[in-house]
């Protein structure tokens, strides 16, 4: 029986997830996060940014996750490292509400989601799987 390896980019606003494979050709599901208000802060760039946004969190990775109950490998992927990963976020999450899952996750690999195309990015994930194939 093959593995399922599904790669998951992420952003705090969107989720690309292949859950077909990493092959070049395929196209990935698009998850986006519902955004409830704005609050104005006129003393900051905040509501040009979209850093003030209220995310319904929970209902965007639980939308994702929905995409992953079939998986026998999570690789994510996402821009910034520490609070400002969206991966490590997620990761955190899925192990508080989805342990069994959270276990499936392989790996979490930083890209520049602003400086590389989707193409490079899921290059990335093939990259990881490659290598990682040769280890066992």
């Amino acid at each position: 029986m093959s593995k399922k390896f599904v790669a998951v980019a992420m952003t705090r606003d969107e989720a690309k997830i292949w859950a077909n494979g990493v092959d070049a050709h395929l196209q990935p599901h698009k998850v986006h996060a519902r955004v409830e208000g704005l609050q104005h802060n006129v003393h900051t760039a905040e509501t040009h940014s979209g850093h003030n946004k209220e995310h319904q969190q929970p209902e965007f990775y639980e939308r994702i996750a929905s995409h992953l109950k079939d998986a026998n490998e999570i690789l994510l992927i996402s821009s910034g490292k520490g609070k400002a990963s969206s991966a490590a976020h997620f990761k955190d999450y899925l192990e508080h509400k989805h342990a069994d899952m959270a276990k499936k996750i392989v790996d979490v690999l930083d890209a520049d989601f602003q400086h590389e195309t989707e193409g490079q990015i899921l290059a990335r994930a093939r990259h990881w799987l490659d290598a990682h194939k040769k280890m066992v």
